[in-house]
């Protein structure tokens, strides 16, 4: 470093002296003689040029090239006097208005050459004509006209004066051609078209001679000369005033030697307190890089007490943002931090005036791309606080690394925040190396539960299509023995019951516990009333005897609601069977409810949020033991029972369903009072009315911008439509160049990500994304997840997986995990409400230079 300082301050002053010793001589001489004699050139040539437009004018010049040639050298004077007086800039303005001058004067001479080789010829001819009607023997009166027109034009050769024009036009008219022979007036007429040509070419060219004899440079010349002169003389001036800045900087020059001998010494300590900052550094690396799990959050107060040390503080502390964000503090005995420490001014002092964004606390996170890359800065002009603000491009993760005196001073100096930058990473990637590790287990725990659910559909599948064909058995022989039994009879009766529960099984088994492959709901007007008598036929054959079914119908009477008869009587099926199952072997009732409640305003549930509107109340309640908080709180996650025989699908089919008709579940129950479920579904209370009311629930987006990548156009356009449904603004793109450019082109500018698996795996397409947005969620939607890793999936910066084809219910919990916590950290960050910021992001997003195949869907 000081090696590089030496020769660069050697090379800076060989510069200077040199540049000194040219200054002091002068070196514009040449120039501004070339100037001079560019100028004497000119002025020649400009009176050989009016010489011989005159000889030109009298028909004495045979030919124009001596005026081109003259021409040509002022022209070319022109550019020698821009080439040696281009430095100059009042010169160069002076330069330019002679060569504007030049070229009206060219313009000039060229129309003189134009018009005057025209009067040439129009006088040849003239004479031609009046020697030939001289010669042919005209009679005395046309002679005497013609003698007269002759006389008029020599006259106007030499004066171009009004009356002598007058003059030609009276000659001109008053020429007659009676008694004229047809050649002799042919004659005649030539004669005195040529003579109105004269007439008019003389007096033109005449004026046109004036001009260029009126136009003359030789006050711009003269002023160029003047200014030449002057120039030399200035440089001869300030060539002297250099000479003597060349012998005070060599008087200087031996001053500084010895300053750097005074400096040596000092730079040999700060080498060795630098060797022993970057010692305890290297000591904090190698105990990082060994922390275990549950380690690390001891080894960073450690390496904060060794920093400390370093610079003989007696606080620090290290702060980090953005997705691994954490606080670490240390102190010494005697100074105790206080609840608030750091405060937000120790940060504010590292950032620039206009980033002085809030201090994130333990669990928040901040945007990266608002922190300086690598810069430190001590805080403010005292020497009792240090503060460096640091930046890890690869992850993302910002953060401070501070220290501060209590009593006394810090040891610190200009050099040693790059040091503490080097400790800062140290640091930085340990604590996101722990972050890494968290999100991992998180990742590989969520990757199990796909799985899992993947090997459910898979068996449902199989058994599914084996049931089926039992099941058309059993139709087919119902429908035979329905054709050989008596109208009404009570066999009859009983093969009825057997092929309606036959069908209703045929159904029943297209929703058969497949999370995340269930079909398009196929909506239907359904009556409440008709599905609770229908399903109570198939709970008296199925609940067993020491159990009471009783159903209190509604007061308000018919009601419908929308949906699959199906999927509903599966609800009230697996409710009222899980009822039994938590009753056990003694006796107890299970009673089925129904009412119309209609709310004015939005209503919040336990499971969904409900919109303003009237809504079908179904209740089931039992007086079994009951639940307490802790089991009430998981009973809906899949595969979470209670009972070793259970499989944990049976309510978390019930909440599916209930979502995907647009209602919301309620849930009452207490150890030893029973068990209350109520299901709000939206209903029809007037033939008149076509749609329910749209459910607000918890996962419902509120404009936030999805990008979406499905490279089937058809099906993108599904998906775009369910994001849209869901409260989203989708932005679906089929190519993936394109994805990556628009991602590139605003890496805060959406607020996650949706990438649909088509043929080819999207491993590398999502390490692209996240390389450019390190913060932007990143949700895989696959048909399996065997086919990929955990540590794959994290490399890559998914944080979600969910299952194709997309369902609202699923797609809707997973984004709500991933966009709402982004959403409100960038909205603090940038600073307003949540609202606010999404009117900055459709602002930016409308500005983005996204490509032209971009394909923008329903939002």
């Amino acid at each position: 470093m000081r090696g590089t300082r030496l020769a660069v301050g050697v090379v800076a002053l060989l510069l200077l002296l040199t540049w000194l010793a040219l200054r002091s001589s002068s070196t514009q001489l040449q120039g501004a003689q070339a100037a001079l004699n560019a100028l004497d050139t000119m002025e020649a040539s400009e009176s050989a040029l009016d010489r011989d437009l005159l000889r030109a004018r009298a028909g004495l010049l045979g030919n124009y090239d001596p005026l081109v040639l003259e021409i040509d050298t002022i022209r070319q004077t022109i550019v020698t006097l821009r080439r040696s007086m281009r430095a100059d800039p009042a010169i160069t303005f002076a330069i330019d208005r002679l060569a504007w001058t030049t070229e009206r004067q060219e313009a000039w001479t060229e129309q003189f050459k134009s018009s005057n080789a025209l009067l040439r010829n129009s006088l040849a001819y003239f004479s031609r004509f009046t020697t030939a009607l001289s010669e042919d023997g005209l009679q005395s009166g046309a002679a005497q006209q013609v003698s007269r027109i002759s006389a008029a034009i020599q006259h106007l050769t030499l004066d171009t004066s009004p009356p002598v024009a007058a003059e030609v036009d009276g000659a001109l008219d008053a020429m007659s051609t009676d008694g004229l022979s047809l050649d002799q007036t042919d004659a005649v007429h030539a004669l005195v078209a040529h003579g109105r040509l004269l007439r008019n070419l003389l007096p033109a060219t005449d004026r046109n001679l004036k001009n260029l004899f009126s136009l003359t440079s030789r006050q711009q010349r003269e002023a160029i000369r003047t200014a030449v002169m002057t120039r030399i003389a200035a440089s001869d001036r300030k060539a002297s005033r250099y000479r003597y800045v060349l012998y005070g900087v060599s008087v200087l020059l031996v001053a500084l030697i010895g300053v750097f001998g005074v400096q040596l010494e000092s730079r040999a300590r700060a080498l060795r307190r630098r060797a022993d900052i970057e010692h305890v550094i290297a000591g904090v690396s190698t105990s990082l890089i060994g922390a275990q799990p549950g380690e690390l959050a001891g080894r960073i107060e450690h390496a904060l007490e060794s920093l400390a040390e370093c610079v003989t503080a007696d606080r620090a502390f290290f702060v980090a943002a953005g997705p691994a964000a954490a606080r670490y503090r240390w102190s010494r005995p005697g100074a105790e931090l206080p609840a608030d420490w750091p405060r937000q001014e120790m940060l504010a002092e590292a950032l620039p005036p206009y980033h002085d964004a809030p201090l994130p606390a333990t669990g928040q996170s901040t945007s990266s791309d608002k922190r300086p890359g690598r810069c430190g800065s001590s805080c403010g002009s005292s020497p009792k606080k240090l503060c460096i603000a640091g930046s890890e491009a690869g992850d993302g993760l910002s953060g401070w690394l501070g220290f501060e005196a209590v009593s006394g001073r810090l040891r610190a100096r200009q050099g040693d925040l790059g040091l503490f930058g080097m400790a800062f990473d140290a640091i930085a990637n340990a604590v996101s190396r722990e972050a890494l590790e968290r999100e991992r287990g998180n990742l590989e725990v969520k990757l199990q539960q796909a799985r899992r659910m993947e090997t459910i559909g898979a068996l449902a599948s199989g058994i599914a299509h084996n049931f089926n064909n039992i099941v058309a058995a059993i139709l087919g022989y119902a429908e035979m023995a329905q054709g050989v039994t008596a109208d009404g009879s009570r066999a009859e009766e009983s093969i009825g019951e057997i092929r309606r529960a036959g069908e209703r099984a045929r159904d029943l088994v297209e929703h058969i516990l497949t999370f995340g492959r269930r079909s398009d709901l196929r909506r239907e007007r359904v009556d409440l009333d008709a599905l609770i008598a229908e399903t109570r036929s198939l709970l008296d054959a199925t609940l067993p005897g020491r159990i009471q079914l009783t159903v209190h119908p509604a007061s308000t009477g018919r009601m419908e609601i929308t949906g699959q008869m199906a999927q509903l009587q599966q609800v009230l099926l697996n409710l009222c069977n899980n009822a039994a199952q938590a009753i056990g072997d003694g006796d107890g009732k299970i009673e089925i409810g129904t009412g119309l409640v209609e709310t004015a305003v939005s209503m919040q549930l336990d499971h969904g949020r409900l919109a303003a509107g009237r809504y079908a109340l179904l209740s089931v309640t039992d007086d079994g033991p009951g639940m307490d908080e802790a089991t009430l709180n998981r009973i809906f996650e899949p595969f979470f029972t209670t009972r070793t025989d259970g499989n944990g699908l049976g309510l978390a089919t019930v909440l599916e369903i209930v979502r995907e008709h647009l209602g919301g579940v309620r849930v009452e129950s207490r150890p030893g009072a029973g068990t209350r479920f109520e299901i709000w579904l939206p209903c029809y209370v007037a033939a008149g009315m076509t749609d329910p009311p749209r459910p607000e629930t918890d996962a419902h987006g509120d404009g936030q911008i999805i990008l979406v990548y499905e490279p089937d156009r058809g099906r993108l356009l599904r998906h775009e439509e369910i994001l849209a449904a869901l409260g989203y603004e989708p932005l679906g793109l089929t190519v993936r160049s394109e994805a990556i450019a628009a991602v590139a082109a605003s890496p805060t500018g959406f607020d996650a990500a949706l990438l649909c698996q088509g043929r080819e795996p999207l491993l590398d397409l999502a390490t692209a994304m996240h390389r450019r947005a390190p913060e932007l969620p990143l949700v895989l939607a696959t048909a399996s997840a065997e086919d990929y890793g955990v540590r794959a999936l994290a490399d890559a910066g998914v944080s979600e997986i969910v299952y194709l084809p997309l369902q609202s219910a699923e797609l809707a919990g997973v984004l709500a995990r991933c966009v709402t916590p982004a959403l409100q950290l960038r909205a603090a960050e940038a600073g307003g409400s949540d609202e606010m910021h999404r009117e900055r992001q459709r602002s930016k997003l409308g500005s983005l230079a996204l490509p032209e195949a971009v394909h923008n869907g329903s939002g």
